[in-house]
């Protein structure tokens, strides 16, 4: 085992694998791999030699494949989401949503790569309606066809929150859903002109998911990538843009015509309110704001509910569901919600007009074969 052969490691890559792991988190890296913190430090500042098993520690606690670290730079596809307002290695996140983050990314190379770099019909055409929140709620109920029906027909939130997450992801917006602290994120995107992304935080509230949604797309229509941790409706608290998504979601969500015509005759209150959240499946602190923004309300009614509305802050905790049993197909569902309809069906398409082999889609998906027939009954039957 001694005088192993060595090769060079690049301390970029170093840094960067570190950082995509544990963010600025020194400590933990140097307990998980035994070494000093010094140690790390000087890796990354001027690179190192290791030997194949200490690589191969290196890609256990790093989450990388070993091939990686061979590399002389860090690989353009694997490069860190570029949000607007921060830089990824300046927030101090937690592992847990690092790597959400390198999970949706690499669904959405993936899922790139097997459909091409597509034109995305429905950001070219609300495109020019960019700058009029108002214009562009419109135009995307339109260009997505949300009908009464549509609209009003699901039992509850969570059902009409699938029903919004498979009409983005039929005109090619992926639509991912993960589990990560809610001090973190309560959603983000990344963006990209073919295949854009949307990351929903599944310990959200379903209210909070459905306006997470839509303010997200906002955030797509803008072109930008971006992490909200907060998505308030006080406005007079809201920069720019996000205001300017939160306009969008709030429009799309209770279009002004919709609400006049549900809104009953006589004094509004706050049993009025809940019944109309009922029915647009939203919260009541959305409720309240739309009736505010079409003068149904006075700003003196709105000011007095602002401050009594629980669900302006940025997230509800909510207490840990009982687990009860699973079924064989319970993971299935969950990797379903993770990947997505738009990339798992373009795998599963891509297997079945033989493009990619068996063991290419069983690793696409992360799945064993002996599940592959039931993830295809469940996603086209």
């Amino acid at each position: 085992m001694k005088n192993l052969p060595k090769v060079s490691i690049s301390g970029e890559l170093l840094k960067w694998a570190r950082k995509t792991r544990f963010g600025g988190d020194i400590e933990e890296a140097s307990k998980k791999l035994k070494v000093t913190k010094e140690q790390i430090i000087s890796w990354e500042s001027q690179g190192t030699n290791m030997t194949a098993p200490e690589i191969r520690k290196l890609s256990k606690v790093y989450k990388r494949s070993e091939t990686v670290f061979l590399l002389k730079t860090v690989p353009k596809s694997q490069e860190p989401p570029k949000f607007r307002r921060f830089l990824l290695e300046e927030a101090m996140l937690s592992k847990d949503t690092l790597m959400v983050m390198r999970k949706a990314q690499e669904t959405q190379i993936s899922t790139i790569d097997l459909l091409g770099e597509i034109d995305n019909i429905l950001l070219n055409t609300l495109a020019p309606h960019k700058k009029d929140s108002d214009l562009l709620a419109s135009k995307t109920i339109e260009a997505l066809k949300i009908n009464y029906e549509l609209r009003f027909s699901s039992k509850n939130t969570k059902e009409q929150l699938q029903q919004w997450k498979r009409l983005l992801e039929s005109n090619n917006v992926m639509v991912l859903e993960y589990s990560f602290p809610l001090t973190d994120a309560r959603a983000f995107t990344i963006y990209n002109e073919s295949i854009p992304v949307i990351i929903l935080n599944s310990r959200d509230t379903d209210n909070g998911r459905a306006f997470s949604l839509f303010h997200e797309f906002g955030h797509l229509l803008l072109q930008q990538s971006e992490l909200d941790v907060e998505m308030t409706l006080d406005y007079t608290k809201s920069i720019a843009d996000e205001l300017f998504c939160n306009q969008i979601s709030a429009n799309i969500l209770v279009p002004s015509d919709l609400l006049k015509q549900k809104v009953l005759a006589g004094i509004i209150d706050e049993s009025q309110v809940k019944d109309l959240a009922k029915k647009f499946k939203v919260s009541t602190s959305v409720i309240w704001r739309r009736l505010y923004d079409n003068k149904l309300i006075s700003e003196s009614q709105y000011n007095k509910v602002l401050s009594k509305l629980s669900t302006f802050e940025p997230y509800k905790i909510e207490k840990s569901k009982k687990k009860f049993g699973a079924n064989k197909n319970t993971h299935l569902y969950k990797k379903i919600r993770n990947m997505g309809e738009l990339a798992i069906g373009a795998t599963l398409e891509a297997f079945n007009s033989n493009r990619i082999s068996h063991y290419e889609v069983l690793s696409y998906l992360g799945i064993q074969s002996v599940a592959l027939p039931r993830l295809q009954r469940i996603l086209f039957t």
